[in-house]
């Protein structure tokens, strides 16, 4: 079957029916909360099935990251960066965070790391090398690289 009818219309819709919930559910918990188990458990479980083209899940997906390194910090970007999580949530938080920003070089080690323990080179490599790639030319403009 291809990828692209993993999810059938009607459980795509009932999952646009409730993100407006689910966003405001996962936003107030990151503000508010105590327990960020089930952030960090979005943060973590990759969608089942291809996204359809406006990509909620992987929105909530992102943010669910953000609010997780904001709440434990740094560590838990370098924690979790690993094959069985894409590199992009890494590139997503480094452009976005200042903190991830900083410690560029440990991101960049952390990736090149799961790259060289890869038994067979394939997507996730590649993803990662483009993604240092484009860190490693970072330039930024407020007194930090």
């Amino acid at each position: 079957m291809d990828p692209i009818e993993d999810i059938t219309r009607d459980e795509w819709q009932e999952f646009y029916e409730i993100f407006p919930a689910i966003y405001f559910a996962l936003a107030y918990v990151s503000r508010y909360g105590t327990d960020m188990h089930w952030i960090e458990k979005i943060a973590l479980t990759e969608p089942n099935g291809v996204p359809d083209f406006p990509g909620y899940d992987l929105w909530l997906k992102r943010k669910a990251f953000i609010f997780s390194i904001k709440h434990n910090g740094i560590s838990f970007l370098l924690d979790n960066i690993n094959p069985y999580t894409r590199p992009l949530p890494a590139y997503y938080c480094f452009l976005r965070l200042k903190e991830a920003q900083i410690n560029k070089q440990e991101i960049i080690q952390a990736l090149k790391f799961q790259i060289n323990q890869s038994v067979t080179p394939g997507e996730y490599a590649d993803h990662a090398r483009e993604y240092i790639e484009k860190m490693d030319n970072m330039i930024f403009f407020d007194g930090y690289q």
